[in-house]
């Protein structure tokens, strides 16, 4: 299964969700529109295909929420920051508030 960061990486543009299921782990990367939607991406050449969603959420599936992924991404490069600068006996002043 992919790390946070590799489904990142891999998302293709427009992505808001990324979805597993953890019956048969087949996974993939969906799309949510303002008119709701529901977008799959079929690839580089197909691109993004709407669905139909018939999906009981019972258990089987992992939805996650890219935005959510990206700021678990963020902390742990903040947390990786932290763990540096106690190590080397910095003090807070020297924390990049930017990363």
């Amino acid at each position: 299964m992919m790390n946070e960061q590799q489904i990142l990486d891999n998302a293709p543009e427009g992505a808001t969700h990324y979805l597993v299921n953890q019956y048969n782990f087949t996974k993939g990367y969906f799309k949510l529109t303002e008119n709701c939607d529901v977008l799959a991406y079929a690839g580089k050449e197909e691109g993004w295909r709407v669905i139909n969603i018939d999906v009981s959420l019972n258990g089987n599936y992992e939805v996650r929420s890219i935005s959510d992924i990206q700021t678990i991404v963020d902390q742990q490069k903040r947390i990786t920051q932290l763990e540096k600068m106690i190590e080397l006996g910095l003090g807070f002043e020297n924390l990049e508030r930017d990363l």
